[in-house]
């Protein structure tokens, strides 16, 4: 069961990222077949090199993303006259958003790769993960606070009408920047979905890794959802999955054994309770179209 469930997470997540990536490259004139595929052969091709072309590609990747936004954020401080702002007392949106928010944070898949890569030093893998989720977290609050402030329109991907609120140069910046966000997550979960697939079935490498990336093109590809729609059916599968599976798992393991990544404090019954109701919220949440 948990095994199904990941796959579907997974390639519903990588879908989105395909169908999100072609849109931004179909903004420059590129035919939409044309920019899934191409987009699609970048993403999946650096993955089929395996964990350390993928550890340096991210690692350019995040570091030109990082000086992306750093960039529009100081030029955003010469536009905000253009800001959005405005109040709203809609409990549907709230919880529609909570979902997205939830969804923005969900890192686990990931875990396995920075203990592979750090070879169980659990040290250093804590700190990993902080320092992923921290950055993860700036990100956020600058791309929100910044489009919000802005923007002249609400647009889909918030980057698109932030940048459009900058001018022409920081347009091409925020589709630059979109790009490379996609991609980099699409390495990771691609690379993820591999290696379940590979530990589940013993295929070869080579195989798992069609097996994990192929189908997110033909979903696009069928256009069965739009980048917004595949990321609300990826997040509600994911709170499910997390939920009703991975907490109880976690809460099996710490009874076996004294390794942990999380502190007692962290770990326990109350906090382990709110984080499942959180995720049945995060649920329900992305279920709901605005």
């Amino acid at each position: 069961m948990l095994f199904v469930l990941v796959v579907l997470v997974l390639v519903f997540n990588l879908a989105a990222y395909v169908a999100g990536g072609a849109d931004i490259i179909a903004s420059f004139g590129v035919p939409p077949l044309a920019a899934k595929i191409a987009f699609y052969v970048v993403a999946a091709a650096v993955v089929f090199f395996g964990l350390k072309v993928l550890g340096i590609s991210e690692s350019v990747s995040v570091s030109i993303i990082i000086a992306m936004v750093a960039l529009l954020a100081v030029a955003s401080l010469f536009h905000l006259d253009n800001s959005i702002l405005h109040p709203t007392a809609s409990g549907a949106a709230v919880l529609a958003f909570f979902g997205m928010a939830m969804f923005s944070f969900v890192a686990f898949f990931s875990v396995p790769q920075v203990v592979k890569g750090l070879q169980g030093d659990a040290l250093r893998i804590r700190r990993a993960i902080v320092m992923g989720l921290g950055l993860n977290l700036v990100f956020i609050l600058v791309i929100t606070g910044c489009s919000l402030a802005a923007s002249k329109e609400v647009t889909e991907l918030a980057m698109i009408g932030w940048s459009a609120g900058i001018g022409t140069w920081a347009q091409i910046v925020g589709s630059l920047f979109t790009v490379l966000a996609l991609l980099t997550t699409y390495w990771s979960l691609s690379l993820a979905l591999s290696d379940i697939i590979n530990e589940q079935t013993k295929l070869n490498f080579k195989l798992c890794w069609l097996i994990a990336t192929l189908p997110s093109l033909l979903l696009v590809l069928f256009d069965l959802g739009g980048f917004l729609d595949l990321m609300r059916t990826a997040g509600g599968l994911i709170a499910i999955l997390i939920a009703c599976l991975v907490v109880p798992a976690l809460r099996r393991c710490r009874a076996e054994t004294d390794a942990r990544l999380l502190g007692s404090a962290l770990a326990s019954t109350p906090i382990q309770v709110l984080v499942v109701l959180a995720f049945l919220l995060m649920a329900v949440g992305s279920t709901i179209s605005i």
